[in-house]
């Protein structure tokens, strides 16, 4: 529906949009599907800046400082010392999910085992370890 006041068009657009949000979404995808290297190359232009706002959003980090851990890690992971340049996702924020702190970039695999390993039971894996060394020996 045509509206002249801006306002009303605006109010207009919006209840449309959250009426059709789900079929809005799907088409989203498909045009995505269809477009690849438009993804490709949207990602590519603004690589830098899409890094900026999820450094910021996820962990309330700029991207300056993201890179000055880089540079004093040798842009390696700091467990398995992999290059980021082998790494298919490169390097992720490492942080304390209780007290938010980060404790440094880390590769995925790594980030992800850590994770497991905070939450478990250490002394348990520990025995289990230590009861199957004793029967190879």
């Amino acid at each position: 529906m045509p509206h002249k006041d801006p306002i009303a068009k605006r109010e207009y657009h919006q209840k449309y949009h959250q009426k059709n949000k789900a079929h809005r979404n799907e088409m989203n995808k498909l045009w995505k599907k269809k477009n690849p290297q438009y993804m490709q190359n949207y990602k590519k232009k603004y690589a830098k800046q899409i890094k900026t706002y999820e450094l910021n959003r996820k962990y309330g980090m700029k991207l300056e400082t993201y890179e000055h851990l880089e540079k004093i890690q040798n842009y390696s992971c700091a467990i398995c010392k992999k290059h980021k340049d082998e790494l298919p996702r490169g390097l992720q924020v490492d942080h304390d999910h209780k007290t938010g702190h980060i404790r440094g970039l880390l590769c995925t695999r790594c980030n992800i085992t850590l994770g497991h390993y905070e939450k478990c039971d250490k002394e348990g894996f520990e025995k289990y370890l230590k009861k199957h060394k004793e029967k190879l020996n």
